[in-house]
């Protein structure tokens, strides 16, 4: 079972593109792109097959943009943003079940996502419920305490959760100066001290709308909704364009390992090294490798791995991202085959590393790549969260260009990124072990 590198809602990274003249409108194939005045991105797609609307809107926030005193803090406003406004009394969720909608928001490091689901009937109210919660967020103190404890008890359930804890702390792990060492949710310490008024301070500096990506997709014609859009949409908060500069990621020089003891039944494991950037040509490369390590049934690890026995399951985690991201493999197992389990991967590393790759292997990893975002960009919501996430990390060529660039990834790329990032030395690992009775 493999995390899917294009999985929604999975980290992912921040564009910080140079905005667009005013008002300009270009058409990317089936998508129009529109960026207003004060400097939101607007990108609309008409999907026809169902009578439903989404949108989303994606937000240039996360833990990539907070520093150790506010790390946590993009988390803790998308629980709040969520509750009653001024203008509303009651919480966003109430207001989507009465037009027969769904909604639901995440956060990663380099984005924060909102979205709604609705009927096609409902877009104009929809359009307000959306718009409403970064217009006019109370950010109210009764809330923003009992938020407070909810968050606290995300994170401590989290490490009850091998998997949760495994992402969590990983990254501390890989990265030693870079914002991505920081974990998502924030430490619960620095979630502790966190006031109202810090929150406050994070929203006006960060929720402002050149920072912002409204994504429309479903049953409406553009050319009549993108009036009123605009129209509504010109309320939001012009930003002073910022220009934010991250600390350059150290190259691992010699193997990082860290073993954890953990009340879990099973060992865990994730393994990684450093990747590269969306926008970076080796990104491609890069993805088909993984699927050929880790792409399911057929593919290396799972053969040697899965289908021996030795594991349980083995995840692929390769997630496209504005900083230079990772490429990791995180295996459940039992203790015993740790040292087995390492020497499999490194193994099937070396000889990708001397060439042997065939062209079906080659083939197939395209097509399983391929078809794990097809199945992840069929319905409205789904290819409306996928531009907004993309327009926010990289852009909308990134976006219609992903499955021509896999199609185009030759036995040599691979084999030379291999070379390139996947090293003896330069890999970080995180086991937890069970407790012995």
């Amino acid at each position: 079972m493999q995390v899917k590198g294009i999985a929604l809602m999975v980290t992912a990274i921040m564009f910080l593109g140079m905005i667009l003249p005013s008002c300009a409108t270009k058409e990317v194939r089936e998508i129009e792109v529109t960026t207003l005045e004060n400097g939101l991105t607007v990108v609309t797609k008409e999907l026809h097959s169902s009578p439903v609307v989404a949108m989303t809107m994606a937000v240039r926030t996360g833990a990539l943009y907070e520093d150790d005193a506010s790390n946590g803090a993009s988390h803790f406003l998308e629980h709040l943003l969520f509750q009653e406004s001024y203008t509303r009394e009651k919480p966003v969720f109430d207001y989507v079940d009465d037009i027969g909608g769904m909604c639901n928001a995440g956060t990663s490091y380099d984005f924060v996502v909102y979205y709604i689901e609705a009927p096609q009937e409902k877009f104009d109210a929809a359009l307000d419920i959306i718009l409403d919660m970064f217009l006019n967020p109370s950010l109210d103190e009764e809330e923003f305490d009992k938020e407070k404890g909810v968050i606290l008890a995300e994170i401590s359930a989290m490490e009850s959760n091998p998997i949760s804890a495994l992402y969590s702390e990983f990254p501390s792990l890989l990265y030693e100066v870079h914002p991505y060492r920081r974990p998502v949710a924030g430490p619960p310490q620095t979630v502790e001290k966190m006031t109202l008024a810090d929150l406050a301070t994070f929203f006006y500096t960060h929720y402002t709308a050149n920072r912002m990506t409204l994504a429309l997709v479903g049953d409406f014609e553009t050319s009549k909704i993108l009036p009123q859009v605009k129209q509504k949409c010109s309320a939001l908060r012009q930003g002073e364009p910022q220009e934010v500069k991250f600390p350059e990621q150290r190259p691992i020089e010699s193997p990082r390992g860290k073993i954890e003891t953990k009340g879990f039944p099973l060992a865990f494991i994730m393994i990684g090294w450093h990747g590269v950037k969306a926008l970076d040509a080796d990104f491609y490369p890069l993805q088909v490798l993984g699927y050929m390590l880790s792409g399911g049934k057929s593919s290396r690890l799972d053969q040697r791995i899965i289908e021996s026995g030795l594991a349980s399951e083995i995840y692929l985690i390769s997630e496209p991202s504005y900083e230079p991201g990772a490429i990791c493999f995180l295996v459940a197992l039992s203790p015993e085959n740790i040292d087995k389990v390492k020497q499999i991967i490194f193994a099937e590393i070396a000889d990708i590393k001397v060439g042997n790759i065939t062209e079906e292997e080659l083939r197939r990893a395209k097509s399983l790549y391929k078809s794990d975002f097809q199945r992840a960009d069929e319905k409205a919501v789904d290819i409306a969260l996928h531009l907004g996430l993309f327009a926010t990390i990289a852009d909308f060529d990134f976006y219609n260009n992903l499955l021509g660039n896999v199609d185009k990834v030759t036995a040599e790329e691979v084999q030379r990124v291999c070379q390139k990032y996947l090293g003896r030395d330069n890999y970080a690992v995180l086991i937890f072990t069970p407790e012995v009775k």
